[in-house]
């Protein structure tokens, strides 16, 4: 039988070759990391936080005012505002959803949000007044959605009217 002799090499790879690896093992991991940070569609970024419903000051069953006739109800939703950390009351749409899955608005209901604080911009501890009006006597606005989206950002926040 023959013997074979390995020659030990010392040598590691050369400075060239490890260059290129480090350069491409960076690259692999920004690309990864890239892909992992969800930006949205169109590179905006996502809407963070959140809406909550508050029964303090809702009327959720229609009533009338003596002015206009009309039946109407409200509810008080306090705003939550992680990204963007405010926004201008005219950047914010506030979309309402009735428990059958309609958006509210279109058609015989009317829909008007407003700000109870004295400030113009929407913030983490606005509170908003979220009225529908066009309603009948006995109607009620609970289990309805009430859908937050600022202009700029994808995505959105809600709650549910209990």
């Amino acid at each position: 039988m023959k013997r074979r002799i390995f020659k030990e090499d010392k040598q590691a790879v050369s400075p060239v070759i490890a260059t290129i690896l480090m350069v491409a093992i960076t690259v692999v991991l920004a690309a990864t990391l890239y892909m992992m940070i969800d930006t949205g569609d169109d590179g905006a970024q996502l809407l963070a936080g959140g809406l909550s419903y508050s029964t303090d000051g809702s009327r959720t069953t229609a009533y009338t005012e003596e002015e206009n006739g009309d039946w109407q109800a409200h509810a008080r939703i306090r705003v939550t505002l992680d990204r963007p950390s405010s926004a201008a009351e005219d950047d914010v749409t506030i979309v309402v959803i009735d428990d059958g899955g309609e958006e509210l608005g279109d058609g015989e209901y009317e829909l008007a949000f407003s700000l109870l604080d004295e400030d113009d911009r929407v913030a983490t501890g606005t509170r908003i007044r979220v009225t529908v009006t066009g309603l009948n006597d006995g109607d009620n606005i609970r289990n309805y959605e009430v859908v937050m989206r600022v202009s700029g950002y994808d995505g959105a926040v809600d709650t549910t009217i209990r």
